[in-house]
């Protein structure tokens, strides 16, 4: 049984023609197969291997990147290995979305009430992406909120 993992970390990153190589090589290593995208924005992938190589490789690419834990992270079990090669490109985003991400105001970490998050999305010039799961989109709406 193989392991197929999704993952993807939005945190500035530099210096990615090295990060590559490294990551490359371990992947490599591990005898993992899929596509590693990394930008100056993060890290988007998608993996696959035996479950024990699967960890190990997450546990090096955190380490690498000198992360606790992957932003969204989605594992499923197959029969077949979907991947027949491994590959590691550089990309301007890890997510194609045609907008560069300001970094200062990124992680400042002020949280919303349903109020001021309902004004927040009312503000021209604001683009929502919403990444939730349906299940997730299903059951996170706000009571009592107009």
């Amino acid at each position: 049984m193989f392991e197929i993992l999704s993952f993807y970390k939005i945190s500035k990153l530099n210096k990615l023609k090295i990060i590559k190589k490294i990551i490359l090589k371990e992947t490599n290593k591990l005898d993992i197969k899929g596509l590693i995208i990394l930008s100056p924005e993060g890290i988007n992938g998608t993996i696959s291997g035996s479950q024990k190589k699967i960890k190990l490789t997450i546990t090096k690419i955190k380490n690498i990147l000198s992360i606790d834990r992957f932003d969204i992270q989605n594992k499923i079990k197959s029969k077949i290995l979907p991947y027949s090669k491994n590959k590691v490109k550089i990309k301007d985003e890890v997510v194609p979305i045609n907008e560069k991400i300001n970094f200062k105001n990124f992680f400042n970490k002020k949280y919303l009430s349903p109020k001021e998050w309902d004004e927040f999305i009312s503000k021209k010039n604001i683009k929502l992406i919403d990444a939730r799961k349906p299940f997730e989109y299903k059951i996170g709406t706000f009571k009592k909120c107009s």
